[in-house]
């Protein structure tokens, strides 16, 4: 199941992306970081895709 609330914008990628993140349980964490891109892919362009989730995953 892909995760809600998939942004329209680019721009609103990384703060959902984050807060998917934040709220997963530690256990879950691949799970939802997987739906999270693969929802992603159905709107963005992979390389944004990639480049935003290296973003958040390194804190920045």
């Amino acid at each position: 199941m892909l995760p809600p609330g998939l942004p329209e914008d680019v721009a609103d990628l990384a703060a959902w992306v984050g807060q998917l993140a934040r709220y997963a349980a530690p256990q879950d964490l691949a799970e939802v970081l997987a739906g999270a891109e693969a929802a992603a892919l159905t709107r963005f362009p992979e390389a944004e895709v990639l480049a935003v989730l290296r973003r958040v995953l390194s804190g920045g």
